[in-house]
């Protein structure tokens, strides 16, 4: 881990214990959005991404301020827990390899972890307005980065991690903070129907969420990868029926 990427996640961890509740998940989406994955720290064997570290400190914050801890389990709730176990339970069996658990052990804590600090802190439809107002905001604050990367074929996040961009057939394919231009793409594909829905349902800071949408399908579009163009339009046909959901 560079030191850049040091100073960063020092800084989401402490703002991560020491903000209000209100805003705890904001240095978890930062993280996510703009700090590369592939930067880690490694103690006996074992990967400490950014992401994971600001994790366990919001485990140490809601344990040692005494905050809710616990949830009323849904069927979504069971769901979740049921593809993330399935999935590695799956994993290992196929590769039947020590290094497969360890991997997967922390993806489960990656997972379950992210989904329950989000859980405990999403209770009403103003957290969840919140939580994708700050989506908003990073996505149009990720394609300043993704227009000077689509423009010098230079990724701005090099400074941060081992990331780069790639050219095939002569264009580039835009992966910020990605580990690739296809992931990239596919985390802002899947968001844009959140910042449509959210447009449509709230009068104030509308224009925040349009601009989101907009911002979104365009840095897809600078990843030239087809798989998270074929989401985009997915997305796109499918929204108009979303209306329709309760028929038939």
């Amino acid at each position: 881990m560079n030191q850049g990427t040091v100073v960063i996640t020092a800084i989401l961890v402490l703002l991560t214990v020491a903000i209000p509740r209100k805003y705890l998940l904001l240095p978890l989406i930062i993280a996510a959005c703009f700090v590369p994955a592939d930067q880690r720290i490694i103690i006996f064997t074992l990967d400490f991404t950014p992401l994971r570290m600001l994790i366990l400190a919001g485990f140490l914050r809601v344990l040692l301020r005494g905050e809710q801890l616990t949830f009323k389990w849904n069927r979504f709730d069971k769901r979740v827990l049921l593809w993330a176990g399935t999935g590695a339970v799956v994993y290992v069996i196929q590769w039947l390899d020590m290094r497969a658990l360890i991997y997967k052990c922390g993806v489960l804590f990656d997972v379950i972890g992210l989904y329950w600090l989000f859980r405990i802190n999403i209770k009403c439809w103003e957290d969840i307005e919140e939580v994708i107002k700050f989506f908003a905001i990073c996505s149009l604050v990720m394609t300043v980065f993704v227009v000077l990367e689509y423009t010098t074929g230079q990724n701005p996040f090099v400074v941060l991690g081992r990331v780069r961009t790639w050219v095939r057939e002569g264009r580039y394919r835009c992966q910020a903070s990605f580990p690739h231009s296809i992931m990239l793409g596919l985390f802002w594909a899947t968001l844009i129907p959140l910042f449509v829905g959210m447009a449509k349902r709230v009068k104030r800071q509308k224009n925040l969420f349009w601009l989101a949408a907009v911002a979104s399908a365009w840095i897809v579009l600078a990843t030239a990868s087809s798989t998270p163009m074929l989401t985009l339009l997915a997305v796109l046909c499918l929204l108009p029926m979303f209306r329709y959901r309760y028929f038939g």
